[in-house]
């Protein structure tokens, strides 16, 4: 690594909304890099608890800059944030996560000597207070194909095989000129990455934990409280249906597009069976999701063999027998929440 003076500025961007709990940690991980030619934008999103305090409480290091705006969800804060780095690489941090100390220093110097336009490296998941390794992790051919070329790597990302968080990653900033995160829905990362992906960028892998990602936090959409809502469901079955369209795009294999029918019929089959118990999506938004079931069940890319028996029913039930799979997927969730809610 050259010496500090010669060390290129990277921009560290975390959205802060009702985060008091986990804040301090999160922003101590950051300041506490080895890495020292930092800037940290701090966009407290409209707060109500102490986070926008213990925002400001930080600015006393020249490093870190903090952003007071209303209230208008993660994607609109690091959209602040984007259009404030005046950094040439750039990072997103969760502030309810927290990184290595060795998170900037490791990641950026791979970009470096390999000449990469963005990099990926491993995390590890909060679950229980313990820390786990994510199941891609544990998957032999994608650890194989991680180690392959750069194109491997872009299209395990467009297959969703190793996730499209935003944080896990260091990029160049200019990648993200003229790329925003879609404000007002979730899952988010994925749209945005995909944007990316269509760029061709050259794409590392960097296989050592650097990431600390929170799966306790309750409010998140990962959490198992947020899988079981439908909306947010809905949202990841758009940003899948977004990536059979880049697919197309980029002329990929069939084998990349069967992964993603796959991976939609999954959430949308899932989608009607949680809407069941709990109606968050409009009446469009639920007809949009059964035509696309009623389309793709019968798709030769998705036999019985390869998606199972199970939602092969499903499917078949929700096209020709929807008033019974309603009533089983709101018994359904009822017994899900019910267990949820024991744990709690």
């Amino acid at each position: 690594m050259k010496n500090s003076q010669e060390q290129p500025l990277v921009s560290i961007i975390v959205p802060v909304y009702n985060v008091e709990k986990y804040l301090d940690r999160c922003v101590e991980s950051i300041l506490g890099q080895d890495y020292r030619n930092i800037e940290v934008l701090l966009i407290d999103d409209g707060s109500t608890d102490n986070s926008g305090d213990i925002c400001d409480k930080y600015s006393v290091d020249i490093r870190v800059k903090v952003i007071h705006q209303k209230n208008g969800g993660l994607s609109r804060a690091r959209n602040t944030g984007l259009k404030n780095i005046t950094g040439e690489y750039v990072a997103f941090i969760d502030s309810d996560d927290y990184i290595s100390s060795q998170f900037i220093s490791h990641a950026l110097n791979q970009i470096l000597v390999d000449k990469l336009d963005f990099i990926v490296f491993g995390y590890w998941e909060i679950r229980g207070g313990k820390l786990c390794e994510p199941a891609y992790k544990k998957d032999n051919m994608i650890q194989e194909s991680l180690s392959a070329e750069s194109i491997n790597i872009r299209n395990l990302l467009i297959a969703d095989k190793i996730p499209n968080y935003a944080c896990n990653k260091l990029y160049k900033s200019e990648l993200w000129n003229g790329v925003r995160f879609p404000e007002g829905r979730t899952y988010e990362d994925m749209h945005a990455i995909a944007r990316l992906l269509e760029r061709n960028p050259k794409i590392g892998y960097l296989a050592e934990n650097l990431y600390y990602y929170n799966r306790d936090n309750p409010s998140s959409i990962t959490s198992p409280l947020g899988k079981l809502n439908s909306r947010f469901r809905y949202d990841r079955f758009k940003s899948v249906k977004e990536r059979i369209s880049l697919v197309n795009k980029l002329n990929l294999s069939n084998v990349i597009k069967r992964e993603l029918l796959f991976s939609c019929m999954d959430e949308a089959i899932e989608i009607i069976l949680l809407n069941s118990g709990k109606h968050d999506l409009t009446e469009e938004e639920e007809i949009e999701v059964v035509e696309f079931i009623e389309k793709e069940r019968r798709n030769p890319l998705l036999p019985q063999s390869y998606i199972g028996t199970k939602r092969c029913i499903l499917a078949w039930g929700i096209t020709y027998l929807s008033s019974i799979v309603k009533f089983y997927g709101k018994q359904r969730y009822k017994r899900k929440m019910d267990k949820l809610m024991r744990k709690f």
